[in-house]
């Protein structure tokens, strides 16, 4: 599946073993049908469709964003950053 279709979500779930560890299950939803995805690299060993959390961190850092104006650029939007020094907001217009 390349991109989610209009009115579907994702949905990533979370879940904590006794022992500590994490395990991370990916869903799809669309028309209120749920289908658990695969993540490529990352199925459990425990042939669970469940991916420890540390795997999955490892396997898609490299494509992860983790700042504001990455994603803006990613996106091919324009970034605007408000530092408050001039006194105007990050759409042009001062506080009134």
């Amino acid at each position: 599946m390349g991109t989610v279709p209009y009115a579907g979500c994702i949905i990533m779930e979370l879940y904590q073993h006794p022992n500590g560890s994490f395990e991370v299950d990916l869903l799809f939803r669309r028309n209120g049908n749920l289908t658990r995805l695969e993540l490529d690299g990352c199925a459990a060993s425990g042939g669970e469709d469940s991916c420890p959390l540390d795997r999955l961190l490892e396997q898609y850092k490299s494509r992860a964003i983790f700042k504001e104006d990455t994603l803006y650029k990613e996106c091919g939007l324009t970034y605007c950053v408000d530092d408050g020094a001039d006194g105007s907001s990050a759409s042009g217009r001062g506080e009134d």
